[in-house]
C-alpha cells in the first residue's frame, strides 16, 4: 500500500504487520481525525473490528463536538458575566448621577448643594474628607466636608485662589497599554 509510511515503524521500533484505520467525522462528514490500530495479536483485522473502530470513531466525533459546544457555551457565559458586570457598574453610576441631580434640584442654595455633593463624593470614594475651590473674579471660596460634616466656607483673595489652582495636580486618566 503506497499510503503506508515505514518511518513510523523505525521510530516506534516495532514492525507493522497489520493496520486498521477509521476516520473520525463530524455530522457533516468532514474528517476531523483518524483512529488506528496496529498488529492485532490473534488474527488479522476483520469486518467486526472495522465496525467496532467505526463506532468508536463516531463516539470520538460526538465527544469532540460536545467539547467544542461546551467551550463555546463557557465563552458565551463569560462574556455575559462581563456584560452584566459592566451594566451593573453603569447603572450604579447613573443612580449616583440621578441622586446628584435630585440634590441640585432641591438645594436651597449653592453652599448646601456643594456640601451634599462633597459628602456624596467622600462617601463614594471612601475618603474621610472632600473639598472644592471655586474661583471667582474677585475671590475664591473653599467648601469642605469632613466625615459628613460641612466646615465653614472660607473666602480666599484672588492671588491665593490662583496660586492654589496653579499648584493643584489634577489626576489624569491614561489608557491601558
Amino acid at each position: 500500500d503506497p499510503r503506508f509510511d515505514r518511518r513510523v515503524d523505525e521510530v516506534a521500533g516495532v514492525p507493522t504487520r497489520s493496520v486498521l484505520c477509521a476516520p473520525v467525522r463530524d455530522k457533516s462528514g468532514r474528517v476531523l481525525g483518524a483512529l488506528e490500530c496496529v498488529n492485532k495479536k490473534s488474527r488479522g483485522f476483520d469486518a467486526e473490528d472495522e465496525l467496532l473502530l467505526s463506532c468508536i470513531g463516531v463516539q470520538c466525533a460526538v465527544a469532540l463536538e460536545n467539547g467544542a459546544l461546551y467551550a463555546s457555551l463557557r465563552d458565551k457565559n463569560r462574556a455575559l458575566l462581563a456584560a452584566e458586570s459592566q451594566l451593573r457598574r453603569v447603572n450604579s453610576e447613573l443612580e449616583v448621577l440621578y441622586a446628584i441631580e435630585q440634590q441640585i434640584a432641591s438645594a436651597p442654595d449653592v453652599a448646601t448643594l456643594i456640601g451634599s455633593v462633597l459628602e456624596r463624593i467622600a462617601s463614594l470614594s471612601h475618603a474621610p474628607a472632600a473639598a472644592v475651590l471655586l474661583a471667582g473674579e474677585r475671590s475664591g471660596q473653599v467648601y469642605s466636608s469632613v466625615r459628613g460634616h460641612a466646615l465653614p466656607q472660607r473666602e480666599l483673595d484672588p492671588r491665593e485662589t490662583q496660586r492654589r489652582l496653579s499648584q493643584a495636580r489634577f489626576p489624569q486618566r491614561r489608557a491601558a497599554q
